[in-house]
């Protein structure tokens, strides 16, 4: 990621922080990010965050060239179907990154 785009904590609608790329990807914790499961039964708190974590986005404020999407995943196989009508892009199924 270059120029203008912003990594978020958080998704940007929910309470989080905009940073400048150099800023803000060295503050993303991987382990966070990807967390499996988020459920903190024991400490809302903590869920709520980790929730919020795992849906970190990367805003650009312009476009993104098509010639760096490489690929997709999609929930099941009604979204692989859907996606193999519109694109040739390799697809692949993997239900554990959609909640």
């Amino acid at each position: 990621m270059t120029g203008s785009s912003s990594p978020t904590r958080m998704q940007a609608a929910i309470a989080g922080w905009f940073k400048p790329v150099a800023e803000g990807l060295p503050l993303l914790k991987h382990s966070e990010v990807f967390e499996v499961n988020w459920k903190r039964r024991d400490d809302p708190m903590e869920e709520y965050r980790l929730k919020g974590i795992k849906c970190s986005e990367v805003l650009v404020p312009r476009c993104v060239n098509c010639s760096y999407i490489l690929g997709a995943y999609v929930a099941n196989t009604a979204a692989l179907n859907n996606f193999r009508q519109v694109s040739t892009l390799p697809v692949e199924i993997n239900g554990s990154m959609f909640f």
